[in-house]
């Protein structure tokens, strides 16, 4: 029978799953940001086009609802026995999603797009003109759903966010791939680069907060630990000597 309550989730090492992403993670963005104007610079110098073009844009979603939706179908119809850590997977999906949406307002950084350079920030109440029409109109990152308040939003990256972490649950789930999963996430983030639709810090915070939330779903079990039986082993796999 199904228990009322969860189970504990299982310590695999002493070090929580957080301590190498922030580790390595944050660092990195201190780093990228410094080299913003650069990158972005050397990145706008690229000429890619053709099938080269349309097949960037393409890998651009993954981590996005339809690669999710296809992923899932797979591994439940052909994998049933990681259906529990996949869900694990998905709902530090469906978390990282929200806390990228709130960081993105509360820090109000302007998208590269908009040419103030990388470091106009307007925090949670600043406000920026921005063109409606032919019309300039005050616009803060707090005006959700408001039009062209999305400038606003570039820290962090969401689209980076999601594919980090989706790479990280297909990583956990079939390690021999690691590599693969690593080059499509880091594609997003070039797509994204090369879009002019973020900075690079944005990039790497949005790498750094999707590993993270997904290394803690899924070693702290958040959705199987509810249907798990008292007596089942912890899953040894991927993340638990990490």
């Amino acid at each position: 029978m199904m228990p009322l309550h969860p189970t504990p989730a299982p310590a695999l090492t002493r070090r929580p799953p957080w301590a190498i992403p922030l580790a390595v993670g944050v660092p990195a963005v201190l780093l990228a940001l410094l080299l913003d104007e650069p990158l972005r610079d050397h990145v706008a110098a690229l000429r890619v086009g053709g099938d080269l073009r349309r097949e960037l844009a393409a890998w651009q979603q993954f981590g996005q609802f339809t690669s999710i939706v296809v992923a899932s179908l797979i591994v439940w119809v052909l994998d049933p026995h990681r259906r529990p850590s996949w869900l694990d997977g998905l709902l530090g999906l469906a978390a990282l999603w929200p806390v990228c949406q709130a960081l993105k307002v509360l820090c109000g950084r302007l998208r590269p797009g908009l040419g103030e350079g990388p470091w106009h920030w307007l925090g949670p109440v600043g406000e920026y003109p921005l063109s409606v029409g032919d019309v300039p109109v005050m616009r803060g990152p707090w005006q959700i759903g408001a039009h062209g308040v999305a400038d606003l939003w570039a820290m962090p990256s969401s689209h980076t966010a999601l594919a980090a972490g989706f790479a990280t649950i297909l990583a956990y789930q079939y390690s021999r791939l690691t590599w693969l999963w690593a080059i499509l996430a880091c594609l997003v983030g070039f797509e994204r680069l090369r879009n002019n639709a973020h900075w690079s810090s944005d990039v790497t915070a949005g790498a750094l907060l999707g590993v993270l939330v997904a290394r803690t779903a899924l070693r702290q079990r958040w959705a199987s630990r509810w249907f798990a039986q008292p007596h089942d082993p912890p899953d040894p796999r991927g993340l638990g000597t990490a």
